[in-house]
């Protein structure tokens, strides 16, 4: 199975985080290895990803940005790039229609 193309916007944001892993890290208390362990990476990935000599595919930034905002999401405030990220995931997943749905059944059954 072929890894899809990030979209431009998808791109923007992948970089924006990627830059700001050795300060999340740091804000942790973490080096690469330990970063690689948790995610179940190499040393070497983690080192290319933060030097930029790799750019994550989609999946695996979805990882490595949850790792890092389940423990620093809102006190260091990540809020506008966890807003994006979710914004992809509801388009992605189609979870934004399942909800209007899901609301608007809901509204109906009220009347």
């Amino acid at each position: 199975m072929a890894a899809t193309k990030l979209t431009d916007e998808k791109r923007e944001l992948v970089e924006s985080v990627v830059a700001r892993i050795p300060r999340m890290r740091s804000q942790l208390g973490i080096n690469q290895t330990e970063l690689a362990n948790r995610l179940c990476l190499s040393r070497q990935t983690i080192s290319s990803i933060e030097r930029g000599v790799y750019l994550p595919p989609w999946d695996l930034f979805l990882a490595i940005s949850l790792f890092f905002f389940v423990n620093l999401h809102e006190e260091n405030g990540y809020t506008k790039e966890m807003d994006e990220i979710r914004r992809f995931l509801k388009v992605e997943s189609g979870t934004g229609r399942y909800r209007r749905k899901k609301q608007e059944a809901k509204n109906k059954a009220e009347k």
